[in-house]
């Protein structure tokens, strides 16, 4: 009997102790980790950049269990609409994605713990594909011809001008152009990098004398003209 009152106590102080030191490394980890969060600043961290049609990541470096949320402002809605709203449940940073699909300038405000304010910054999202303006044209065999364009940025209601010759018949151009003299005009809005294209058919009446006929002069967006040198004026023959 007294040799298993002894192994009793030896297993009670074995367990007592194991608690203690198990107790005790947990209270070593959280000063650890404690100390290492007090190294590191409070901080809501945004990306560097920020480009359209993509998630990125909106992270909080905070203490486990704060409170954290991020509203952006809508513009539509005219208040803020709430994106995130959490309490950090470990020791990694809390992250959320956001998608913008237009390029602009956008009102965030986040909020760390139940006294603290909202802080508000400004999110500047761009579009980050990497294209060159261009304007072209290609005549086809059956006697039309293919405009393209390919804008390098973001445009509304752009103002889209194709100038023709006078006394030139032009088809091809849906119920949405407007005819303005020489001029055939439509707003649009033009997506960076998408490709516009265009066919059309020109007859030029050859009442003059002349024996070959400017029928398309020029391309402007807006005011400014996107002809280059591998697009003069398309001309045709009068025999």
């Amino acid at each position: 009997m007294k040799k298993l009152y002894y192994l009793l106590s030896v297993l009670t102080i074995s367990l007592v102790t194991f608690i203690s030191c198990e107790k005790d490394l947990i209270e070593s980890e959280k000063t650890t980790y404690l100390q290492e969060v007090s190294r590191i600043p409070v901080a809501f961290i945004t990306p560097e950049l920020i480009c359209t049609d993509e998630p990125h990541d909106f992270c909080f470096n905070v203490p486990i269990g704060t409170n954290i949320q991020a509203q952006l402002w809508d513009d539509n809605a005219d208040d803020w609409v709430q994106v995130y709203h959490n309490a950090k449940s470990d020791y990694n940073p809390e992250c959320f994605p956001l998608q913008f699909d237009v390029a602009g300038d956008y009102q965030l405000r986040y909020k760390i713990g139940g006294s603290r304010g909202f802080v508000k910054q400004t999110i500047s999202v761009i579009n980050c594909d990497d294209c060159d303006e261009s304007f072209s044209y290609l005549e086809n065999e059956d006697g039309t011809y293919s405009f393209t364009y390919i804008p390098s940025e973001d445009q509304e209601n752009a103002l889209v001008v194709f100038t023709f010759a006078q006394s030139v018949v032009i088809t091809g151009f849906d119920e949405t152009w407007n005819n303005n003299g020489q001029t055939m005009q439509k707003e649009m809005d033009l997506v960076a990098c998408e490709t516009y294209n265009w066919t059309v058919s020109m007859i030029k009446d050859c009442n003059g004398s002349s024996p070959n006929n400017n029928v398309w002069t020029d391309f402007k967006i807006d005011t400014i003209s996107k002809k280059n040198i591998d697009t003069p004026n398309i001309v045709y023959p009068c025999d």
